[in-house]
């Protein structure tokens, strides 16, 4: 069964997106059997449009259209980032209500913190926050990024490994999407 709704996609099919994808999966990613390789290369030559945002269920927001929660797949490929800092953040808890290592308040963890974070950006004491505190965050992302090891399933492939690779690209690696 299928419905017509309205929803956001995702376009893994442009070429400046795909291209370094591929490139990058032809030159550097190591499988350990080369079956998954090829795998991946056919799901990057597959994979064109997905949706990466759905009307119901739990999940975060898309920022620019609240109405919609972001998909699972799209929402899952970068959450690895956020655990290389999560004990800063929270802590004791799975609710998330306890503060972190850090001391700090949700509503200071603003877009501004993650890119001084994860996107290197330059420290800005507007936030509020010690400079010391967000280079030990950087300082810990950096130290488990990139990502080097990842082991997962092979059905997996088709969609979450190769998706993520694809999302990593276009946050660190610059591609315009």
């Amino acid at each position: 069964m299928a419905a017509l709704v309205d929803q956001w996609y995702l376009k893994y099919g442009q070429d400046d997106w795909k291209t370094p994808v591929r490139e990058h999966v032809e030159a550097r990613l190591e499988t350990y059997n080369p079956i998954a390789k090829t795998k991946f290369l056919q799901t990057i030559d597959w994979l064109h449009e997905w949706a990466c945002s759905r009307s119901f269920g739990l999940g975060s927001t898309v920022p620019w259209d609240p109405q919609f929660v972001i998909e699972s797949l799209s929402d899952s490929t970068i959450y690895m980032a956020y655990y290389t800092i999560a004990h800063f953040l929270q802590s004791g808890s799975l609710s998330g209500t306890v503060p972190g290592t850090a001391g700090l308040k949700p509503e200071q963890c603003s877009d501004k913190l993650f890119d001084c974070i994860f996107l290197n950006q330059p420290y800005d004491s507007s936030l509020g926050i010690p400079e010391s505190t967000v280079l030990e965050m950087r300082k810990e992302f950096e130290y488990w990024y990139p990502v080097d090891l990842r082991v997962s399933g092979k059905e997996l492939i088709g969609n979450h490994l190769t998706m993520s690779l694809y999302n990593h690209a276009a946050i660190w690696v610059s591609v315009v999407v």
